[in-house]
């Protein structure tokens, strides 16, 4: 009978484990799962970085603006890589 009782705990304990891999495994799907949208939607587009460029210019920044620009080896601002707009944003928004 020990051991009926022993293999009784045994059980109970891994259905416990079971439930608590099922409640980690959801919370790790759903922070998977908005960090994926949370990074598309961080993903800026061309008229959203013109129009911090424009901004940026307005305030005296031409100069910097263009130099950050060919620091993306490009001369204007679409011939910049679409994946380097994040970058360049941050460069730019750093301008004092």
């Amino acid at each position: 009978m020990g051991k009926v009782k022993d293999l009784s705990v045994i059980a109970e304990e891994l259905k416990k484990c079971s439930q608590t891999l099922d409640l980690i495994t959801s919370d790790l799907l759903s922070l998977t799962s908005g960090k994926a949208i949370k990074e598309e939607e961080e993903i800026p587009t061309l008229e959203d970085v013109r129009k911090v460029l424009a901004e940026k210019s307005k305030l005296g920044f031409t100069p910097q603006i263009k130099e950050i620009i060919n620091s993306f080896n490009a001369n204007k601002l679409s011939e910049v890589n679409p994946s380097d707009y994040l970058e360049l944003l941050n460069k730019v928004r750093g301008l004092e």
